[in-house]
């Protein structure tokens, strides 16, 4: 085992794998495959910011380093940006924002790289990366075939997609259709035209949410605090211009979460279960209180935080290991955790929630 082959990761577990191949051109990537280099031990990540990697990763680990960013159309309403699966995501973000180029803004500061969107379906504040993605162009490399596919060919779901039950696609590149204007960044989200009173009715969600956000407090001191459920809904509204929201996403992200290069961790660990309104009603039968979001007209999302809270997890440390206490669903490496004791806290979690919900919790990581 050659020691030097260390594999980076947020949550700051120590790993080592076989081999590390980092990607700068398609032509390396191309003649490694030709070398027969690629086997089903072959393991591709990103940035390190989603995966729990074991102590040992027998097997030849890919990592992306192409850096490119070119806009390859424009027209009066679009433009497409091909990007490469190495940049890093929040430069990405930055780069279209200052280009005027909009839709992304909401997921300003989610750490990671490109190529790691679209096998993640990242998102966050009512936007998902899906949403503007028109192509991702990848290369197999168990056939050593290069493809492009479309976003219907992506499959994409909430945090997931067709790649990840294809873990042999390198994805090279991905294409994003982005807008220049609000009105045609809130038409792509909602399938829908955006009439001016719509416009109009938003510029007054605005106004009134605004208002609503901010309480005043006296004691023991003059405070100024804001609802952050309504800044959530503001974020929503496509009226806001994108340098204010990106502003806004980076000092509420910075605030509430975790710095992995402070403590370890990888986000939101878990996904929040999905369920059909009827399983749902039934769970509420039993659990009045539970915290829940709408998914779409047939299902909803049950809060994930609110399953660890019910089941004693807030906070809670096992295996160097500990939960967060506000917001549980995100663990945290407490000192020397293993990757190994981060899946053995994780299996405990699932089969708590399993145990007193009858509620599968799936990891929202990637282990390797």
């Amino acid at each position: 085992m050659n020691l030097s082959n260390k594999i980076q990761n947020s949550f700051k577990v120590k790993s080592h794998c076989t081999e590390i191949f980092k990607v700068h051109t398609v032509d390396s990537l191309v003649s490694k495959g030709k070398g027969g280099l690629f086997t089903s031990k072959t393991s591709i990540v990103g940035g390190g910011y989603n995966i729990i990697p074991r102590s040992f990763v027998d097997g030849l680990v890919v990592q992306s380093n192409l850096s490119t960013i070119e806009t390859t159309e424009d027209d009066n309403n679009h433009v497409l940006v091909k990007v490469g699966s190495g940049v890093v995501w929040d430069d990405l973000v930055g780069f279209t924002v200052s280009k005027g180029y909009l839709g992304l803004e909401n997921l300003s500061l989610i750490p990671g790289s490109v190529g790691a969107a679209p096998v993640q379906n990242i998102g966050a504040y009512g936007v998902e990366a899906s949403t503007f993605i028109q192509t991702v162009h990848c290369y197999n490399l168990n056939t050593g075939i290069f493809s492009d596919l479309s976003k219907d060919e992506c499959e994409f779901g909430y945090r997931t997609s067709h790649f990840k039950s294809k873990p042999e696609l390198f994805i090279c590149y991905v294409t994003f259709r982005l807008c220049k204007s609000n009105l045609s960044v809130k038409e792509l989200i909602h399938s829908t035209k955006y009439s001016k009173l719509e416009f109009l009715k938003d510029t007054l969600r605005l106004i009134r949410l605004s208002f609503k956000s901010i309480t005043l407090k006296f004691s023991p001191r003059p405070k100024i605090k804001f609802s952050f459920s309504c800044i959530r809904d503001i974020l929503t509204l496509c009226i806001l211009p994108a340098k204010i929201k990106r502003k806004i996403v980076s000092v509420i992200r910075t605030k509430t979460l975790h710095n992995p290069d402070k403590i370890g961790n990888c986000g939101c660990f878990f996904k929040c279960p999905i369920l059909p309104y009827a399983e749902f009603e039934d769970l509420r039968n039993q659990f009045p209180e539970i915290e829940w979001f709408e998914h779409d007209k047939q299902s909803v999302k049950i809060s994930a935080c609110w399953l660890m809270k019910k089941t004693n997890w807030a906070g809670k440390k096992s295996n160097n290991v500990l939960t967060d206490t506000k917001r549980p669903v995100v663990l945290l490496n407490a000192g020397s955790a293993t990757g190994e004791d981060v899946l053995h806290v994780m299996s405990q979690i699932q089969h708590d929630i399993k145990s007193k919900f009858n509620i599968s919790l799936e990891a929202e990581v990637v282990i390797l």
